[in-house]
């Protein structure tokens, strides 16, 4: 019988998850832009990091590449496919 991971229940998330998870979703509804994305998925490295200690894993994530920040418009630019139209 596979169990459901208590990290993925949310009856089971400890006050330190919920608010996580609450930020993240609180950042999705302010719209779509890349750097909402890159908050989103920070937040979630911290939950699944708060995650691991809470159930005992011994693990360290590395979320944070160190290079140059891209000025918004370059990243909006280079996530444009193109459709052929006009």
């Amino acid at each position: 019988m596979n169990e459901i991971p208590r990290r993925a229940r949310v009856d089971q998330m400890t006050r330190s998850e919920s608010s996580i998870l609450e930020a993240m979703q609180e950042v999705e509804r302010m719209g779509a832009d890349v750097r909402l994305t890159d908050a989103v998925v920070l937040l979630q490295a911290a939950r699944e990091s708060v995650a691991d200690f809470v159930d005992g894993i011994d693990t360290r994530r590395s979320v944070v590449a160190c290079a140059p920040a891209t000025p918004v418009a370059d990243a909006r630019e280079a996530s444009v496919i193109p459709t052929g139209g006009p």
